[in-house]
């Protein structure tokens, strides 16, 4: 009984040890992937900002969804016609983070103050929490999925 006993906590000591070492896996990032996808995210908002659909659909899977603060969805097969209808004016991100899943995915999390709309509607403000997961094609980060949170 005492051997069933020490072999069940042995393992039950190492599938906890599993997991910690997969939990800190997830928690932590590379400082070098970290600006690698800072430095694409930022890309992502020069290509929002200047309408370069043929870019984001280069930077992004082919099945992406954008989901925003207000509750718009924004499927790929829909960027064009959103593009048409939207101006960023400014945007400023900050306070970010990558959350790794694995060699393949990752998600980064920042803070981001932007100020945009419709065409030809008053441009607000608006502050929110971005997360935008990313998968590893090919050589290739691509973005799947962007969502916002309003900040308070």
């Amino acid at each position: 009984m005492s051997v069933r006993r020490s072999v069940i906590t042995l393992a039950s000591l190492f599938a906890m040890l599993l997991m910690g070492v997969q939990t800190n896996h997830a928690q932590t990032a590379p400082a070098k992937l970290l600006d690698e996808l800072f430095k694409l995210e930022k890309s992502s908002w020069e290509m929002m900002k200047t309408r370069d659909v043929a870019s984001i659909r280069k930077y992004a899977t082919a099945d992406f969804l954008w989901i925003f603060s207000d509750g718009s969805r924004v499927h790929s097969r829909d960027v064009d016609k959103y593009l048409q209808n939207y101006e960023l004016a400014s945007y400023k991100m900050y306070e970010a983070e990558v959350i790794t899943f694995d060699d393949q995915a990752a998600v980064l999390v920042y803070k981001l103050t932007y100020v945009g709309g419709n065409k030809g509607e008053k441009h607000d403000s608006t502050t929110v929490w971005a997360s935008s997961t990313y998968v590893k094609r090919g050589s290739d980060w691509k973005e799947i999925l962007y969502q916002e949170t309003l900040a308070k």
